[in-house]
């Protein structure tokens, strides 16, 4: 997929402001990354090397928190499962 088509033309199923609506593949990433990233004035407006880095490295901080509490939760459960009543 082109940068083109990636900010413009491929549509996904997403939120805008309206609500429910298809949205472009950058703004389905940003919601999926985090919403707020996309407004940021620290990231770069040309989807270019720089801006598949920066995403790149917003998704690989998601996922560790992710993996996280995955792990907080693996332990919740296993917690629970030990008690005996």
């Amino acid at each position: 997929m082109t940068a083109y088509d990636f900010r413009y033309k491929k549509q996904f199923a997403g939120l805008n402001f309206f609500g429910k609506a298809y949205v472009s593949a950058e703004r389905k990433v940003a919601q999926l990354v985090n919403s707020n990233w996309v407004y940021s004035m620290h990231w770069p407006k040309e989807i270019n090397q720089e801006w598949v880095n920066a995403v790149n490295a917003d998704i690989n901080r998601e996922m560790e928190i992710a993996r996280n509490r995955l792990s907080d939760l693996e332990l919740a459960k296993k917690l629970v499962d030990g008690l005996e009543l």
